[in-house]
């Protein structure tokens, strides 16, 4: 018999109507980080993004929204980039987005609008 792998329920997603377009890309950072966290654009090399957590206390552009992690969870911990994926635009569940330290969803919302992340608040 066939194994069965069952997700938890995903409330990263607040609606349908705007594409979501995903690409494939690098996370630095030095930490673990899980769907949702929004991330701000370190390098571009040959049309591949290296991004990192968002930080409003960062120079730019790491206090610049870029995408939002797809991935599942993230282990940059060794130091080196890893792959995963990034989520470029959509509409996406306020409570569900992630920040470092004590940046919010305020902090960075006409960032997120400005490049096609729309954030909506989800009862």
């Amino acid at each position: 018999m066939a194994s069965e792998t069952i997700y938890p329920y995903d409330d990263l997603f607040a609606g349908g109507v705007q594409q979501v377009v995903g690409v494939p890309g690098f996370i630095t950072g030095g930490g673990v980080y899980q769907r949702g966290q929004v991330l701000a654009l370190v390098s571009t090399k040959n049309g591949v993004h290296t991004t990192k957590p968002v930080d409003s206390a960062a120079a730019a552009p790491g206090n610049r929204v870029f995408a939002v992690l797809a991935d599942i969870e993230v282990d940059t911990s060794a130091g080196q980039p890893v792959p995963c994926a990034l989520y470029f635009s959509g509409e996406y569940n306020a409570k569900a987005l992630k920040f470092q330290n004590t940046d919010t969803v305020d902090t960075f919302a006409a960032q997120m609008r400005d490049v096609g992340i729309t954030v909506k608040y989800v009862l």
